[in-house]
C-alpha cells in the first residue's frame, strides 16, 4: 500500500525548500512551462515526481558545465600568458568553441543568439555576467571565470544531490531510483536531427512495447518531448556524419508516428562501448524489462565493464559502477547492486544463467520452465550442454505430468521423513507396523 505523505508538514520538503537558496546561478526551471521551483511552496505545487524530474534535468546541465569548466581551466593553465580564451582557441565543432561563439553573438545583440531556459548555453551565459561589462567585444573567459564555473557547478551538483536525496523517499512512498552516474562530457549538447537519418542498429531490447509507444505519443502531444533520445555520431573517411541511437527507441518511434520529421537529441560523445553501457544503464533504471531482458542487460554490462575497465580510470563512467565490475568480483557486484537498486540474488542469478547452453535455453523456453527451474538446470548440470539438455527434459516431463492429490500427499510425507531424525524415523516405523501394516497387505488402516 502506498503511504500518503503530507507535504505541508514534511520535514524533508521543508529542508529541500531551504536548500534551493544555496544554488549559484542555477534555476530549477520546470520543463514545458515558464515556472520554476524556488521554495517549499513550489515543490508542493508541482509535486514530488515533477520536482525530481526537474532536478535530474538540471543536474545533467550542471555536470556538463563542470566538464566544460575543466576544459577551459586546463587550456588556460597550459597558456599562462593568455589573459583569456576566445572561440578560435578551440577546434570547430567543440562545445567550448560553440559556447564562446554564442556568448559573442549574445553580447553584440544578435537576434538569433537565444538559448532556452535551463540549457547549457543559457546557464553559462547567466553565470558569467562580467561578459556584459563591455559591449561590442569578442567574448572571452579568464582563468578566474573558468574556475568560478567549476566551483559553482560543483557546489550546485552537491546541493541538487542533497535535495534529491531528501525528496526521493517521498516519491510514491518509496525511494526513487537514482539515475546513471555518467560523467557529463558524454552528453555534450542538444542537436537537431532528422528522424529518418537516425540508425537504430542492434539493441538489447528487441521488441517495441506498443502500450509504451501509445502512452508516449499522448504525452508528447500534450507536453512535448520532455526527455530527448540520445544519439552517438560517427564520422567516416569522407567526413560524413551518421547518427546511431543510444537510448530512446520508444520515444523515437512515438515521434515518427506523430509525423515529426526532425527532433532534438542529446549528442553523446562516448565510444560505441560507452554508448552500449549508457543504453543498459538507462534501461535498467527506467524501462519495464522482462526477467530475461533484465538478465541480458546485467550480463552485458558486466561483460563490457570487464573488457573496458580502463574507461573508469579515464573518468568516462561512474567509478563505482565500473571499477572491478567483472564477473566474480565481490566489490564490483556490490557496487552494481547499489547503483541499480537491484537485489544481490537477482544479479547473481543473472550471471549464473549465462552458463545455460543456448540450445538448452530454447528447449527450456519451449517447455515453459521458469527462472527457478532454469537455475536448477545450470546448478545441477554445470556447464555440460548434454547434461543440461537432459535435465531440461527431466524437468519438462515432470512439469507436463499433472500432479494428483495422492502425489501431493506423498510429497508431504517424504518431506517430513527427510526432515526427521533417526530416532523419530524408528518410532514412526514401530507405530506403522504395530498399528496395521503387514507384509501381505497394502492397506494401512487398522484391521
Amino acid at each position: 500500500m502506498t503511504k500518503t505523505v503530507n507535504l505541508e508538514k514534511s520535514k524533508e520538503v521543508t529542508a529541500a525548500g531551504k536548500l534551493i537558496a544555496d544554488l549559484r546561478h542555477c534555476h530549477l526551471f520546470v520543463s514545458g512551462t515558464d515556472g520554476s521551483i524556488h521554495q517549499k511552496a513550489s515543490i508542493i505545487r508541482v509535486g514530488i515526481p515533477t520536482t525530481i524530474a526537474t532536478i535530474d534535468s538540471v543536474l545533467d546541465v550542471q555536470r556538463q558545465i563542470l566538464a566544460v569548466g575543466h576544459s577551459f581551466a586546463r587550456f588556460l593553465a597550459d597558456h599562462p600568458d593568455a589573459p583569456g580564451l576566445v572561440s578560435h582557441n578551440f577546434a570547430h565543432g567543440t562545445i567550448e568553441r560553440e559556447i564562446l561563439a554564442y556568448l559573442q553573438a549574445s553580447i553584440i545583440g544578435d537576434d538569433e543568439a537565444y538559448a532556452e531556459l535551463g540549457t547549457l548555453f543559457r546557464v553559462i551565459e547567466d553565470a558569467l555576467p562580467t561578459l556584459y561589462d563591455d559591449e561590442q567585444r569578442e567574448a572571452h573567459i579568464t582563468k578566474a571565470e573558468a574556475l568560478r564555473l567549476l566551483a559553482d557547478a560543483q557546489s550546485n551538483i552537491d546541493v541538487l544531490t542533497r535535495i534529491r536525496d531528501l525528496l526521493a523517499p517521498l516519491l510514491d512512498g518509496a525511494p526513487a531510483p537514482s539515475m546513471p552516474k555518467v560523467v557529463p562530457k558524454l552528453l555534450v549538447r542538444l542537436v537537431q536531427w532528422d528522424l529518418d537519418e537516425i540508425v537504430v542498429g542492434e539493441r538489447l531490447r528487441k521488441e517495441l512495447k506498443e502500450d509504451a509507444v501509445l502512452e508516449l505519443m499522448q504525452s508528447i502531444q500534450r507536453l512535448g518531448l520532455r526527455q530527448p533520445p540520445t544519439i552517438r555520431i560517427e564520422i567516416d573517411e569522407r567526413n560524413r556524419e551518421t547518427a546511431f541511437l543510444v537510448a530512446g527507441l520508444h520515444r523515437l518511434e512515438a515521434c515518427k508516428r506523430l509525423g515529426m520529421t526532425a527532433i532534438e537529441c542529446w549528442k553523446f560523445s562516448g565510444s560505441e562501448t560507452e554508448g552500449r553501457l549508457w543504453e543498459i544503464a538507462e534501461n535498467l533504471h527506467r524501462a519495464e524489462l522482462t526477467p530475461d531482458e533484465r538478465d541480458e542487460h546485467i550480463r552485458e554490462w558486466f561483460k563490457l565493464t570487464k573488457q573496458e575497465d580502463k574507461m573508469a580510470a579515464g573518468g568516462h563512467f561512474s567509478e563505482n559502477a565500473t571499477v572491478g565490475a567483472g564477473r566474480g568480483n565481490e566489490g564490483g557486484l556490490r557496487e552494481f547492486t547499489r547503483e541499480f537498486n537491484l537485489p544481490r540474488t537477482t544479479v547473481q542469478e543473472a550471471l549464473d544463467l549465462e552458463d545455460l547452453d543456448p540450445t538448452a535455453k530454447e528447449q527450456a523456453d519451449a517447455a515453459g520452465l521458469n527462472r527457478k527451474e532454469k537455475l536448477k538446470v545450470v546448478r545441477t548440470a554445470k556447464k555440460d550442454p548434454d547434461r543440461q539438455k537432459a535435465k531440461v527434459r527431466e524437468l519438462a516431463a515432470h512439469k507436463a505430468q499433472p500432479m494428483t492429490d495422492v502425489d501431493r500427499e506423498f510429497g508431504r510425507l517424504m518431506a517430513a521423513w527427510s526432515a526427521a531424525g533417526d530416532e523419530a524415523r524408528r518410532m514412526f516405523m514401530r507405530v506403522v507396523v504395530q498399528d496395521g501394516w503387514c507384509d501381505d497387505c497394502d492397506d494401512v488402516t487398522r484391521h
